[in-house]
């Protein structure tokens, strides 16, 4: 019996160790090209806190970015700082990608083109090969040159 609890104990401590180094590198502004060569800079990566459905937005204006972030912060004491963002140069793209039933999940964006209105941005999801039990709802907020574009359709591939 106590060679469990020593157990259970020891996965807490490496799953709240592992949370902490990818809370620090989800932060980190990247800024990359996707494969047809568009810019863009991942603002923000995180696990939880958004929609239980997947939900995309098209962001130009400081009020529906402060709106975003307030249901990505829901949870969140103290919440993620909202970033200034040049409205009038770029336009933010806030991608929630739904529940998930494990951890570990992570997403690249390989290629971003307009069509008719719409901004197909074409998403790497890699699932985890190691889970952890924890119910997830990763998302990524990208900024990208400044759009007309008012929805986004993701290619998952």
């Amino acid at each position: 019996m106590k060679t469990t609890g020593i157990l259970l104990l020891l996965l807490a401590l490496f799953s709240c160790k592992t949370t902490e180094k990818n809370a620090q590198k989800d932060n980190v502004m990247t800024q990359k090209k996707s494969t047809d060569n568009t810019l863009y800079k991942v603002l923000l990566s995180e696990s939880h806190g958004g929609y239980k459905d997947a939900k995309q937005f098209v962001v130009n204006d400081n009020q529906v970015l402060s709106q975003v972030y307030m249901k990505l912060n829901m949870m969140r004491k103290p919440g993620i700082p909202v970033p200034k963002i040049d409205f009038d140069k770029n336009t933010v793209l806030a991608l929630f990608l739904g529940t998930k039933t494990t951890g570990g999940y992570t997403y690249e964006i390989t290629a971003i083109s307009i069509e008719n209105d719409t901004l197909l941005v074409n998403l790497k999801e890699e699932k985890p090969t190691m889970t952890t039990a924890v119910i997830t709802q990763p998302s990524l907020f990208v900024l990208i040159p400044k759009t007309t574009a008012k929805s986004i359709k993701l290619i998952l591939e």
